[in-house]
């Protein structure tokens, strides 16, 4: 599960793996972060979608996702679903991880 606090600026930095727990190597690859009320919802409806092509560390698999304050500003505090997939260079899609997200409120909002 993933906690973030809704007004802040928060990077998720992923390793991608694979099914024996191996890096995987991400050079050339364009990972897509997706973040839904819930799995049902159409792409379209997306709280959050981004393309990363720029990765933290592609040989060992690593990639960070940042998300603005102004972006997590727009999420009410709740419970929603994320997932990371994948495009590589050979046209291969694959889905690499997916879990929960959970927006805690902020007290302070005046920043």
């Amino acid at each position: 599960m993933l906690e973030i606090i809704r007004g802040d600026t928060t990077d998720i930095t992923v390793t991608i793996t694979d099914e024996n727990g191996s890096a995987v190597d991400i050079t050339g690859a364009t990972v897509y972060f997706t973040i839904k009320s819930k799995i049902s919802d159409d792409d379209s409806n997306s709280l959050i979608q981004k393309e990363i092509t720029n990765h933290t560390d592609p040989i060992n698999g690593k990639t960070t996702i940042s998300l603005s304050a102004t972006e997590t500003a727009e999420f009410p505090p709740d419970n929603y679903v994320w997932d990371l997939q994948i495009k590589f260079p050979d046209g291969t899609v694959t889905s690499a991880k997916y879990d929960k997200l959970v927006v805690l409120p902020d007290v302070t909002r005046t920043t």
